[in-house]
């Protein structure tokens, strides 16, 4: 049923709880599966940084998302699966809906909530996972904690 199974994730909590479920069913499926991070740069307000510290900006929050594919490739290595990693630049809900997308994966799994959860979100469902519930051409498990 499952092949390509695509399961962002920042590394949080709530993104290592989606995926044991992930590594899970594809393992009992056989499918292949991705991580992916996806670098969210700040916005720029009023002087822009020096080229030097935009770089240092980017370095920064790719060694972020290394980490964060780093542990949740423990997670998948735990239950015998080896994800393929990515990770890229651009905006959270429009990169993980096209690249799920241009890669045809036939399953998003997802967190409710992300590491970037504030006091609101303690009532709603995280907005990225909501954007991704919204927009995903395939199906889409969100996990919840326990």
């Amino acid at each position: 049923m499952f092949k390509n199974i695509l399961m962002p994730s920042d590394g949080s909590g709530y993104a290592l709880r989606a995926a044991e479920y992930a590594a899970d069913i594809a393992k009992k499926y056989g499918a292949e599966v991705t991580t992916l991070y996806v670098v969210e740069l700040p916005p720029v307000i009023g002087i822009l940084p020096s080229e030097e510290r935009q770089g240092q900006m980017r370095q920064d929050l790719s060694r972020q998302g290394r980490e964060a594919l780093a542990k949740t490739r423990e997670v998948f290595e735990k239950i015998g699966v080896h994800p393929r990693e990515e990770l890229m630049f651009g905006s959270a809900v429009p990169s993980i809906l096209q690249y799920a997308r241009d890669e045809n994966c036939d399953l998003l799994v997802i967190g409710s909530r992300g590491a970037g959860t504030g006091a609101i979100d303690q009532i709603l469902i995280g907005s990225v996972a909501e954007g991704i519930l919204h927009g995903a051409s395939c199906p889409v498990l969100m996990v919840r904690p326990l």
